[in-house]
Parts: C-alpha cells; structure tokens; sequence
C-alpha cells in the first residue's frame, strides 16, 4: 500500500481527516484541527498548515482508513523551520477492549518540538508509548537524531515486528528496541501525518 499524494484532492477511499477541538494540554494551547489545514498541491505533496481564524488557532491531522499490522512504514516529510510547531508521522491504537491497560500503543517515527533556533536544535525525536493511559502499566521511551538541514526532504521509517521496532533516517538505522528487552503491545496500527501547536522549550539548545 502507498499513496504518492498525486492530483489535488486527498483520495477519501484511503484517509480520513480528524475535525475535533482539542483543550490546553501541559505542552499545547488550546486549538481546532480542521480538513482546512490539509491540502495537496497538486505535485506529489500533503502539506498541513497552521493559521488563526475567528481567534481560534488552526491545525490539521489525516489518518489511513485501514488498520495495518506488523511491517515497514515510511514518509517523506519536510520539516517546518518554524519554532512551536509540532509535526509528526506516527503509527497510533485508541485504547479499549476488555485489556484496556495494554490496548494503546504509539510509535511516533518523529516529532519536530524543538525551539529551532540554533544549529544545535536540528533535532526530532522518536517516541514509543505503550499502556496509556493506565499510570501503573504505562511506558515510554524516546532518542533523538540529528537532522541535516530543515530546508530538505528526508525519509523517516518504522520497521515495527513482531521481534521489535526499528527507526530509520534517510536510510541508516538509528535507533532499535528488541522486544526480548522492551514490552510492547501488539496491535493493528492506523498511520497518522499531523500538525499541532507545541511548547518550542520542550528542548533547549542543548539538547542531546
């Protein structure tokens, strides 16, 4: 499966997009995530965007239609140079089901919150989460990996099997968790390309 983003209309047969009205959080002002912040370009790009209307702030978030099961996802992403905004590509579980403590899981193939202000916050992270939101089950872990340049395309990967998870970047591994040594759920996972508004001081300019 894959989609290259041809033509000028998201192909509704594969995604949906998330309308919905999202409180403060520890880390984000209040915000609406709208189908009017997703477009195509008509060039082979998905771009998400930010803006403020009727003193509201604007973002927006698709999803694939179909849950997908273990093997390798991929995205060709440009970054935003801009500080505050908080992209990611990420495979995602809503928690339910009679195990509810080990139904979530989040494989976050990155996440772009640093200040980017320096050449040192070149920077986006990877985030694992599994047992939200159950305080006593819960778990995450996270790396960071240096990025070139924010004005270039780059390629970010997940390998996720049933023998663990794997991140790439442009092609070269950078981070690996063996299921012999961290517990995961095991879940079918939608794909997620989003945009929010995130706190630029999650990460100083000397973050690892």
């Amino acid at each position: 499966w894959q989609d290259e983003f041809e033509g000028g209309a998201l192909d509704l047969n594969q995604w949906e997009y998330e309308e919905s009205t999202r409180p403060a959080g520890a880390d984000w002002p209040a915000h609406i995530v709208s189908r009017d912040q997703v477009r195509l370009d008509g060039k082979g790009h998905r771009i998400i965007s930010y803006d403020v209307r009727d003193n509201a702030k604007r973002t927006g978030k698709i999803a694939t239609r179909a849950y997908f099961p273990h093997g390798y996802f991929e995205a060709r992403i440009k970054f935003s140079n801009q500080p505050g905004w908080w992209a990611a590509f990420w495979l995602y579980t809503q928690p339910g089901g009679p195990f509810s403590n080990f139904n979530t899981m989040e494989i976050d193939g990155f996440e772009d919150y640093t200040r980017k202000v320096n050449p040192s916050d070149l920077i986006v992270d990877h985030v694992i989460h599994t047992g939200w939101p159950n305080i006593a089950y819960r778990k995450s872990w996270s790396r960071s990996v240096r990025v070139g340049s924010w004005d270039e395309f780059h390629t970010l990967g997940i390998k996720y099997l049933p023998t663990g998870i794997t991140y790439y970047m442009d092609g070269v591994e950078f981070a690996r968790y063996d299921a012999s040594r961290y517990v995961f759920a095991d879940h079918l996972l939608k794909v997620y390309l989003s945009g929010q508004l995130g706190s630029c001081l999650l990460y100083t300019s000397d973050a690892a």
